[in-house]
């Protein structure tokens, strides 16, 4: 299997980093890498003894079964139209569109062939966050009451995130999460409420708003999230709170938890092998259907048209 990636930021420096480990199980596995850096892409390629292009439309010209593209929000529609992507499968970083039209746009393009289109969607792969998925469905927690999801960053760089012509902002980035989780754990909500504000926290000037505060409910329990990339502290956690008990979710565990607190039983993250599981089982077509269904309703969900 041959995977090419384009875009080798932050995103992307981590699933080159999977598919190195995923080639040590597997000599057959081939990585290609493009970025639009080409002092940066040059120094990469050299450095990890792999085929460097500048030019995507060039490395596709390479027998690549699975491209991922890690890129800003506004580059991936150009790559998605290249003739070149008829047979290949991708993986696009999140979200899945910045609008309901660019959405449509790439489901259309899909119809029809038989390669696999899906959003890099980390903890759907992740053993700490199915394992918590498997906790709520047997019913561990009991009936759930309320849920809630913070994500706090603390991002001092400026770059196309703060730019909305670039697809940028608070929401449509960081809330992707969010609207992936409740999705996935508990289905689409009745009804959503989305504040978004822009905290001005920086010394560059930008107009997305950087920090939101969302609530959605469901037929006989509510929750609430809050997302920022100006606070000064860091958090990611994703707490469901049950009749019977409590699943906490953070970046690096899973707990279950009795009503008095007590923890009965522990799931520690592993990361890297869920970017491995990601690239692998991407292609396979139940996991395919079932992520891009999610994915489809996320984006109903960000775009407020539940």
């Amino acid at each position: 299997m041959n995977y090419g990636i384009v875009g080798l930021g932050r995103q992307g420096k981590q699933h080159l980093s999977a598919l190195q480990t995923l080639s040590k199980f597997d000599s057959n596995l081939e990585i290609f890498i493009c970025d639009s850096n080409k002092d940066g892409i040059e120094s990469l390629a050299k450095e990890n003894n792999l085929p460097g292009f500048f030019s995507c439309k060039e490395m596709l010209k390479n027998p690549i079964d699975v491209l991922i593209m890690a890129l800003p929000n506004d580059r991936y529609k150009e790559i998605m139209e290249l003739e070149e992507l008829n047979n290949i499968s991708i993986i696009k970083e999140k979200p899945f569109a910045t609008s309901q039209q660019e959405a449509q746009f790439y489901t259309e393009l899909m119809k029809g062939k038989s390669v696999k289109f899906n959003i890099a969607q980390n903890r759907f792969f992740a053993n700490h966050y199915n394992t918590a998925k498997k906790w709520l469905d047997d019913g561990l927690i009991g009936n759930i009451l309320f849920f809630e999801y913070r994500y706090i960053l603390n991002d001092q760089k400026e770059s196309w995130y703060w730019d909305p012509k670039a697809g940028g902002g608070c929401w449509i980035n960081v809330g992707w999460h969010f609207a992936f989780m409740i999705e996935w754990f508990f289905g689409t909500p009745i009804d959503i409420k989305v504040n978004k504000i822009k905290c001005s926290k920086r010394a560059w000037k930008y107009e997305t708003d950087d920090t939101v505060f969302a609530t959605c409910s469901y037929n006989g329990f509510v929750g609430n999230a809050c997302m920022s990339v100006v606070d000064s502290s860091t958090e990611d956690s994703f707490k469901i709170v049950g009749s019977n008990g409590t699943i906490i979710i953070l970046k690096d565990k899973a707990i279950l938890m009795d009503n008095y607190g007590d923890i009965k039983e522990k799931v520690k993250a592993e990361n890297l092998l869920s970017y491995m599981r990601q690239a692998k089982d991407i292609l396979n077509v139940d996991i395919s259907k079932k992520l891009f269904e999610y994915n489809i309703k996320a984006m109903k969900i960000i775009s407020n048209n539940i």
